[in-house]
């Protein structure tokens, strides 16, 4: 099993809203090595209607691959979202989601989180670190890659 650990320092800050955005880029990245890939949302609802359409809090997104949880700064537990869950905004009674990795979830991320950095870009830093290779332009990369 291959462990996924932060090799490099991102020019960008993956927390607040930009947890999401790294998490589908890492999940991207995972579907790519054959992983299986989960997102994982803590949120004040367990309604997915209202976290889909509505106007839930969403206070934390990681990526479940393989069976362990990841977010920005490596891997994390379920115990350690609900804790950032009540420390950050006060909630004790959180919920934590599990979705399928498609679409819906990524169009509910970029629609239900407060992000400035676009997924492609931590995709674009993930795969430059594994492959080694200049990672050119980034208005053209996310233009090549928003329908990935």
């Amino acid at each position: 099993m291959k462990i996924y650990k932060l090799k490099y320092t991102f020019s960008n800050d993956k927390s607040s809203g930009n947890c999401g955005m790294y998490a589908i880029a890492l999940g991207k990245k995972a579907l790519d090595d054959g992983k299986n890939v989960f997102i994982a949302i803590v949120t004040d609802t367990e309604d997915l209607d209202e976290l889909m359409f509505g106007e839930p809090n969403v206070y934390h997104v990681a990526i479940e691959i393989d069976g362990v949880l990841y977010d920005g700064n490596g891997q994390i537990s379920e115990n350690e979202m609900f804790q950032f869950a009540f420390d950050i905004y006060g909630d004790a009674n959180a919920h934590l989601l599990y979705l399928d990795f498609n679409e819906d979830a990524i169009t509910m991320i970029r629609t239900q989180t407060n992000w400035d950095t676009s997924w492609q870009i931590y995709y674009k830093e993930l795969i430059g670190i594994d492959n080694n290779g200049d990672m050119g332009n980034d208005e053209e990369f996310i233009k090549s890659h928003e329908n990935l």
